[in-house]
């Protein structure tokens, strides 16, 4: 019984780490995006207000 318990337990150890991970990703993927499109927009905006 108790080695049913530990391994449940690892089980939900190792689920929550990988949900954790999957929001780091998700995040640094947001920030590249944000970091690789921001001076586009912010270019575009220059140049709409250049002309």
């Amino acid at each position: 019984v108790l080695k049913d318990s530990e391994t449940m337990f690892v089980d939900t150890n190792i689920a929550q780490t990988l949900n954790n991970l999957s929001i780091s990703i998700s995040f640094v993927v947001l920030i590249i995006i944000l970091v690789v499109y921001l001076p586009f927009g912010v270019f575009k905006i220059i140049v709409a207000l250049g002309r």
